[in-house]
């Protein structure tokens, strides 16, 4: 008799959000370059006229491993997932404005720190949504991923399996995810929104 007989894989899937730290030592100039310094970085400017005033930052990843146990001797023996964990986490996050473009107390600095804030949510709300729909995802498939005959010399190869169907469904989640949030920061990064948050200076 097969000793295929453990309880159902079981999945978790955790946030680690970062609070936005906000840093002034930079000038309008040095904006440009930060933005472009790493890859995988959110970067949204606040402008008056072409001078960016603000920036804003988020270094986002996604982690995810499942284990597998092996269970039975000889011929009986089979390998079968026992948890999957996902991670979607910040490394890093912060605001950026130019000291050089708006005064401390004034409305332009105060425009500036709230239209980074605004980007600073949308950043947060990434992670809550691909930890959704990466959950969604899992939640009728992890239960039914089966057991790999062979004992624990086949283990590499069934954990390449169980990587390879959970692959799409996890890091598709993630990437919908990262879309949807891509597309809010465009709709704030346009000329007739950067006029709407001047505009309340005038």
């Amino acid at each position: 008799m097969r000793e295929c007989f453990g309880a159902p894989a079981r999945f978790v899937v955790r946030t680690k959000p970062l609070g936005a730290a906000v840093d002034y030592s930079l000038q309008v100039a040095d904006l440009a370059r930060v933005a472009g310094a790493r890859e995988g970085l959110f970067g949204t400017r606040t402008q008056h006229g072409q001078r960016p005033a603000g920036l804003t930052l988020a270094d986002i990843k996604l982690d995810w491993s499942v284990g597998v146990v092996a269970r039975g001797q000889g011929r009986q023996a089979c390998i079968e997932p026992e948890r999957v964990e996902v991670t979607v986490s910040m490394d890093r996050h912060r605001i950026y404005v130019a000291r050089d473009a708006t005064r401390s107390g004034t409305c332009q600095r105060d425009v500036v720190l709230e239209h980074e804030s605004r980007h600073v949510r949308i950043n947060l709300d990434l992670l809550e949504d691909a930890k959704q729909r990466i959950e969604r995802s899992l939640a009728d498939l992890v239960p039914q991923l089966g057991p790999t005959d062979g004992g624990r010399e086949v283990a590499n190869a069934a954990l390449a399996r169980y990587r390879a169907i959970l692959r799409k469904p996890i890091e598709g989640g993630f990437e919908r995810a990262f879309a949807t949030a891509n597309a809010r920061h465009a709709e704030m990064d346009t000329a007739q929104a950067y006029a709407r948050d001047w505009g309340r200076c005038a």
